[in-house]
């Protein structure tokens, strides 16, 4: 790839020539962006614009196509130094642009990227802490006062571990949703984007109780482990490294990089978290198949593993009292899609059944053959007379 922006011949550059070694065997990873025609069909538009404010809204309706060589001379110089503790340090992050070296604050950084205005920064006191969880497992945020497993309660399924718990432990199919936006962009990490990492989970703890995240040093974090990883890790954030150049004033002409995608009704049907209802409208649903919709006043989500209620029996002779009304359609409804699931996961459990089932006679009948390739060995060695007799 030879263009004048990559071209480290300084002494100081030596660390990037190896850096350029490894990346320019890396492809792109493109970069989701929120769909919100997606959204209003789900009727989740509303709940979206509640859980993020005006700047996550910035990082996830971002769309700008990356430019290759700009995200080679980036990531080959970028530096961030995470020991930091002062969101205003103007040593804290250095990177070379068009062949000359910058430095600023983390801070700074995030107006750079276009997250943040200075008087929104201004107004924050400080948010140097505020971007993920502790590591020690039960220790409580130093500001939020809330442990991982406490919040994880309230929000997910089982127990949670950073390593192992996927997404689909979310029970809100709008936090799956988010997340999905997340593990594209400012949390992106290649082949476990299906993962709630601990960052991840500061972030949804953050929208939900409307607190706090210091989203730049998450795009610092970003960029300091992509421009380091192995050989099979694509490359994230190109997109936003032309927003950096163009912020400094520096010229942006390159070759066609990756255009953003969109975090569309198709990827969301390819990750069970839509349902077609019979009068033609697209829901979100949970981990259990039930439509998953609180904008509805009328929905009512139900929990599968509670017993199924017992049929109503409906006094159909002559009667002065009124009586019990008959079910509304709606729940006529529910109680037709519970039967459904539970239908389903019968006729599963029955598929998996004759399989095994298959397996077992298939390893029987290589029983038999290997007994009676034995009793033709040894009628061959023994003779007739000393041929085994059948009991």
């Amino acid at each position: 790839m030879d263009h004048p922006y990559l071209r480290f011949s300084k002494r100081r550059e030596a660390e990037c020539r190896s850096r350029m070694h490894n990346l320019v065997n890396r492809h792109e990873e493109p970069y989701l962006r929120v769909s919100y025609n997606t959204l209003n069909t789900v009727n989740q538009a509303g709940r979206y614009n509640n859980l993020t404010n005006v700047q996550w809204r910035r990082v996830f309706d971002h769309d700008s196509e990356s430019v290759p060589e700009l995200t080679m001379e980036f990531l080959a110089s970028f530096n961030f130094n995470t020991s930091t503790t002062d969101a205003w340090d103007e040593s804290a992050v250095t990177f070379r642009l068009g062949g000359t070296w910058h430095e600023t604050s983390v801070a700074r950084f995030g107006i750079d990227l276009g997250i943040y205005t200075m008087d929104e920064l201004e107004a924050k006191s400080d948010i140097a802490s505020y971007h993920t969880f502790p590591d020690e497992e039960y220790r409580q945020h130093p500001t939020f006062g809330v442990t991982r497993h406490e919040f994880w309660s309230q929000i997910g399924l089982g127990t949670y571990s950073p390593s192992r718990t996927k997404s689909s432990k979310l029970k809100d199919p709008l936090h799956r949703y988010i997340h999905r936006l997340l593990s594209h962009s400012v949390t992106a990490r290649g082949q476990s984007e299906g993962v709630v990492n601990l960052r991840d989970l500061f972030i949804l703890y953050a929208m939900v109780n409307h607190q706090p995240c210091n989203i730049s040093y998450l795009f610092c974090t970003l960029f300091a482990k992509n421009a380091t990883a192995s050989a099979a890790t694509p490359l994230f954030g190109g997109s936003w490294i032309v927003q950096v150049y163009e912020s400094y004033g520096v010229n942006t002409n390159g070759s066609a990089g990756v255009s953003p995608g969109r975090l569309d009704l198709g990827i969301c049907d390819s990750m069970s978290m839509v349902t077609h209802l019979p009068d033609g409208r697209v829901r979100f649903q949970d981990s259990k198949g039930q439509v998953w919709d609180p904008e509805d006043p009328d929905h009512i989500i139900m929990d599968l593993d509670q017993p199924i209620p017992q049929q109503q029996h409906f006094d159909t002779g002559a009667s002065s009292s009124r009586g019990p009304e008959f079910p509304s359609m709606l729940d006529l409804y529910e109680a037709i899609q519970t039967t459904t699931t539970y239908a389903r996961r019968s006729f599963e459990l029955s598929e998996a059944t004759a399989s095994r089932m298959d397996q077992l006679y298939g390893r029987v009948d290589n029983v038999c053959e290997d007994v009676a390739y034995l009793r033709r060995r040894m009628y061959s060695q023994w003779g007739d007379e000393d041929e085994p007799q059948n009991p």
